[in-house]
Parts: C-alpha cells; structure tokens; sequence
C-alpha cells in the first residue's frame, strides 16, 4: 500500500510539496516536514467524501463483445454522508476536531467523474474552498481510484460491482485518501481501497445479493430494494477498513 510515508524518496515528496505550500497564503498551520509529528500539528480537519455518487456495473462475458457497463446512480442512499462520518469517527479519536461547513458535493463529485484515475487536481480548488470556509487546517478527502481486472482492459474505479461467467456479483471499493491543505495543495495520499492486482494494496470485495448479477447480465436496472442491499454490503465493507486508513494516513499507530 501507498501508506504514510516511510521511505527517503516520499519523504523527498512530501517535503517538497510543504515547502511550495509554504510561500502560499492560507498554509500557515500546514506542516512543514513529513514525519508523524508535524501530522500532529493538523489540529482540525475538515471531512470530504467524492466516492459514493454512482456504481459502476461491469457483466464480463465469454468475449469482449459480451461485456456490458453501465452506472447506477447511488446519490439518494447518502453513502458519502456515511463515509464522512466513519472519517470523521477516526479523526475525533486522535483528539482532533472535525470541523463542519456546507458545499456543493453535486460539483465536487461532477468534477470527480468520468476519469478512469481520479486527479485529485481537478476538485483542488473546491475543496480548497470548503478548506477555508471550515476554518480547517486541512481536509481529508475520499476520491475514487482506479483498479485493473486481471492483466485485461477491464478497469474498476470507485465503487463497483461485477460479475462473470460462473463468477458470482461482487463489489468492490476502490478509493483513495488525501489530506489537502486550504491552498489546495496535496499534502499526502493513502491508496487504500481496492488495487488487488497491484502493489498498492489488497482488493477488499464481498458478495452482493444474487438478483443484481442476473441484471448486470441483461443490462437492467436495479430496484431501489436492491440498491438498498448493495449500499448496505457497501457499508459493511467500509465500515471494517476506511477508519483503519483514515488513521494510518493520520500517522497514528
């Protein structure tokens, strides 16, 4: 995993992104060295999740021409709402304060679509804002990553589910933690979800209710009660894993 930095070239990294943060107005109470210490100095953290706005769905077939993907819109199930509280759960117990404000998740997350790998970039000056207005130090964002399937073209980002020929539905998360400072420099990253055919992580995945694979195969739609199963397997994934990476991009043993 791409976990807190540990290794010369991250440090190298990190101390380079400080010292461009440093001429920047706003960066006062950034850290300006990359041990768990200066980490410490991040008093207040304000909370973002981007991940949980759509599911992608992949059916993989016997041929390519027998893939189908679709996405399914997961906004009314407010997952990203229960992210940000499992986040906000793990900052609370270093003794920092979360602190709260407002913003437009519908542009965050429009900016955080439709890239196989999320650029962090692109939303930077969002979430420098929702930075500011919190009065934070810096904000702790959830973004989607991007996993591959095997050593094929198929690729996963964010939340998905998928199924195969004698393969039943799974889902899988694949995200990302960052802490971004209030000039919308990115201070650190944590690939922590997903990346199971690579070295930057283990895939955690669990098994969806068997309806949703038969629906991947045709291309139909789910119904709000299976959205609802999925969301809630979605949950118990994150529950196990997200405060445990939350902590440890913290710093925190």
């Amino acid at each position: 995993m791409n976990d807190f930095p540990s290794s010369p070239n991250m440090t190298l990294k990190v101390l380079s992104a400080l010292m461009i943060c440093a001429g920047v107005a706003g960066c006062a109470s950034v850290p300006r060295s990359g041990d768990e210490a200066s980490l410490r100095t991040l008093k207040k953290l304000a909370v973002v999740s981007v991940l949980g706005q759509k599911v992608e769905r992949t059916y993989i077939g016997f041929t390519v021409f027998n893939n189908a993907y679709s996405t399914e819109d997961f906004t009314p199930l407010k997952l990203d709402e229960y992210f940000e509280g499992l986040m906000a759960g793990a900052v609370s117990s270093t003794g920092r304060t979360v602190q709260s404000t407002t913003w437009d998740r519908a542009s965050l997350a429009k900016a955080n679509e439709d890239m196989r790998e999320v650029d962090v970039s692109k939303i930077s000056d969002g979430i420098a804002l929702v930075c500011r207005n919190a009065g934070a130090d810096a904000v702790l964002l959830l973004s989607a990553s991007t996993s591959s399937y095997g050593s094929s073209s198929i690729r996963f980002t964010g939340l998905s589910v998928w199924a195969g020929i004698n393969r039943p539905a799974l889902l899988d998360t694949h995200g990302r933690l960052s802490l971004i400072s209030c000039s919308g420099q990115q201070l650190l990253a944590n690939r922590i979800l997903g990346e199971g055919q690579g070295s930057d992580g283990k895939l955690f995945q669990t098994s969806v209710p068997s309806p949703a694979r038969a629906q991947l195969q045709k291309g139909d739609s789910w119904t709000s009660e299976e959205k609802a199963r999925i969301a809630a397997s979605v949950k118990e994934t994150n529950t196990k894993i997200l405060p445990g990476s939350t902590l440890k991009l913290l710093g925190e043993k």
